[in-house]
């Protein structure tokens, strides 16, 4: 197993963050140059670092086609092209045959923010407050100048109920299906996970050995510096129907006999 830098790894994709809410700014880059100097620049949340050394948190993502605007080198989005074909293609080509969204929910009907043309940059903010977190914008606005634009448009998150028992919209607990990835400490407090869900580090991270015990980004050689650590994630806008949802429940439970509790159980 190789060797994991935890303060060369974003940490939300080792152990997340833990805060009440968030900013989500997808950016364009207007400025090359500028926009690069500054993701150079940011200050990025490590997975060695502990959220309670700071008011917030910071991460950030790159789109195949931001990473073109960048003018990254053109061996890197090859290999993108080569490994990662999913990600260099993007969501908006894919999300019909892929994920379904057709009809209403097709990508002619998604927010702007996810254009093609135009989704670089994925900046997350994460803070317990909206001083904290209003703070933390002002402070990267600053920075960024007119080499980013997009931060007029934040996508605001915020978890619901209160820490340590965190649900989603439909009343389930949330976060406790999440794999552990090898080589990546735990909390002492956090709850023992089964075996099967302890995976090798290169089903998630580039330049490590996966379960089949392959190292896909290996045959790079020098240029594997720039993948090493990386990961692929996704960031998607979705419309629930809690009251729908609920209202199923209610209905199954009534046509069964049985609670609603156990339901929402077997669901």
């Amino acid at each position: 197993m190789s060797k994991i830098d935890l303060n060369n790894l974003q940490r939300i994709v080792a152990r997340g963050f833990g805060f009440d809410q968030a900013h989500h700014f997808i950016l364009e880059v207007t400025k090359p140059l500028a926009a690069a100097a500054f993701l150079r620049g940011l200050e990025v949340t490590n997975a060695a670092e502990s959220p309670r050394d700071r008011p917030h948190a910071t991460a950030v993502g790159l789109s195949f086609r931001g990473l073109a605007a960048l003018a990254t080198k053109p061996e890197v989005l090859r290999t993108f092209r080569a490994l990662a074909p999913a990600f260099a293609e993007s969501a908006p080509l894919r999300a019909a045959r892929r994920l379904g969204d057709s009809g209403t929910s097709a990508a002619a009907f998604w927010d702007p923010l996810f254009n093609l043309t135009r989704a670089h940059v994925l900046l997350s903010i994460y803070a317990n407050s909206d001083e904290a977190l209003d703070a933390r914008v002002k402070e990267l606005t600053g920075r960024a100048g007119d080499s980013l634009s997009g931060w007029d448009r934040p996508l605001r998150g915020r978890h619901l109920g209160s820490r340590g028992r965190r649900t989603e919209h439909f009343g389930f607990r949330d976060g406790v299906s999440q794999p552990v990835i090898k080589g990546i400490p735990r909390k002492a407090e956090a709850p023992r996970q089964p075996e099967f869900m302890e995976l090798e580090a290169g089903e998630f991270l580039l330049g490590h050995v996966n379960e089949a015990g392959q190292n896909r980004w290996s045959r790079l050689g020098g240029g594997g510096d720039f993948f090493e650590d990386g990961s692929f994630c996704a960031f998607r806008q979705m419309r629930q129907d809690v009251a729908g949802f609920n209202s199923a429940v209610e209905a199954l439970a009534t046509e069964h006999g049985i609670s609603k509790v156990l339901v929402r159980a077997k669901l």
